[in-house]
């Protein structure tokens, strides 16, 4: 992938562990839409761009389609190898979509799981035609932590990233705050006036997960906006943050995430 803030997102190559085992699960209910909506079924060829630890990979798996799994983070690639490189259904390939040297075979879907925002959108215009099929479908999942949960924690953890995050007051980095879950303007638009597709289709679906100190404190150490900070400031926010869970809501909360689906099709 291509915008890395100087390669921050192959930092959590350096996380690649924690990041399997703590970022959320995509609920079926997205998965069963997304094949509903494309009418995929089991063979097909399907381009996973950033599959990350192969989380979103599974799925695609688990329901029978071939996947390339294209990923820049050797170590989390690996995972993926090494969780699913058995199935005879993945293809692993280290490396960024800017850069890949695709055979020309086109895609039945091709597929970002929380990661297109990485790519530059000139890449995505100018790639992604090129490698759906006549009548195929790029998509994307996302997700977004809202309000709801255990609200009042994470307005009270405002106090924490205040002390130790720099970029805190900054207008344009507003990933510590709270968004409405039903607002539109949070939807996700990477794939808005893609050519040569059709117009999208997109749902989104509440879910609450409960997480106790240690998940959450792991969970948050995979931020990037974690990983931006120094060491210091790291080791300090965790335990800010941990404290508080402790203190004031039993070492344990609630927090609500918003998965967003967005599905074009590929115009014959």
């Amino acid at each position: 992938m291509t915008r890395h803030d100087d390669l921050l997102g192959l930092r959590f190559d350096s996380v690649a562990e924690r990041y399997h085992k703590t970022r959320p699960r995509y609920p079926d209910v997205i998965w069963d839409a997304l094949f509903e909506i494309t009418g995929i079924e089991p063979g097909a060829r399907v381009l996973e761009i950033g599959a990350g630890t192969g989380i979103a990979t599974a799925e695609l798996v688990r329901r029978g389609c071939h996947v390339t799994a294209l990923e820049p983070g050797a170590t989390m690639a690996a995972i993926i190898e090494r969780d699913l490189g058995g199935t005879g259904l993945v293809d692993v390939v280290v490396g960024d979509f800017a850069a890949w040297e695709w055979d020309g075979v086109p895609f039945d879907l091709a597929i970002g799981a929380t990661s297109l925002h990485w790519i530059d959108r000139p890449v995505l215009n100018e790639r992604l035609p090129k490698v759906v099929r006549p009548g195929g479908h790029a998509a994307l999942l996302h997700y977004l932590h809202v309000a709801g949960g255990d609200q009042a924690f994470f307005e009270a953890a405002q106090s924490c990233y205040e002390q130790w995050d720099p970029n805190y007051w900054n207008p344009n980095y507003p990933e510590h705050r709270l968004r409405s879950p039903h607002d539109p303007i949070h939807r996700a638009t990477l794939l808005d006036g893609l050519p040569g597709f059709s117009a999208s289709e997109s749902q989104y679906w509440l879910v609450d997960v409960p997480s106790d100190r240690d998940h959450y404190l792991s969970l948050i150490s995979t931020y990037s906006t974690t990983l931006r900070l120094p060491e210091g400031n790291q080791s300090g926010l965790m335990g800010c943050i941990g404290d508080l869970m402790d203190a004031q809501f039993g070492g344990s909360i609630t927090k609500r995430y918003r998965f967003d689906m967005v599905v074009r099709r590929r115009k014959e």
